[in-house]
């Protein structure tokens, strides 16, 4: 969620949940043209507006189901693929003059967080953590 600061107005952060919010609801009910339909979804983990309402980047996490495999620009194709459905569907929801354009992107926060991870269980770094108290 966006902090509240001098770029952040209040609007900005209440609409940003109402397009995330709404974004969730189009997409959990949206099938994606595409064979791999039904193993997939995508998450919405963060919405990010401009201060003029006309851009709203949008983050998403494709999760993969069944062991198959989709690459991040596949996921984001078929989003964009089917992205005036979902524009047309958002702004029949928000009430605003204009529909923001919507521009996607792949949050790789929980990715670069697991490898962090990762790199504190490698014994090697464990065993400098340990040397270092």
């Amino acid at each position: 969620m966006l902090k509240l600061n001098k770029k952040n107005t209040a609007r900005q952060l209440k609409v940003s949940e109402q397009i995330k919010r709404y974004l969730a609801d189009i997409i959990k009910n949206h099938s994606f043209g595409y064979e791999k339909e039904s193993l997939f979804t995508i998450t919405i983990s963060e919405v990010n507006i401009s201060i003029d309402l006309k851009n709203a980047y949008v983050f998403i996490v494709p999760f993969l189901q069944n062991g198959m495999e989709l690459n991040d620009q596949d996921a984001l194709e078929l989003v964009y693929k089917d992205l005036y459905l979902i524009k047309k569907k958002l702004s029949a929801n928000l009430a605003l003059r204009y529909t923001p354009k919507l521009i996607f992107k792949i949050d790789k926060l929980d990715r670069e967080s697991q490898k962090i991870d990762s790199l504190f269980k490698d014994p090697k770094v464990a065993q400098d953590l340990v040397e270092g108290n």
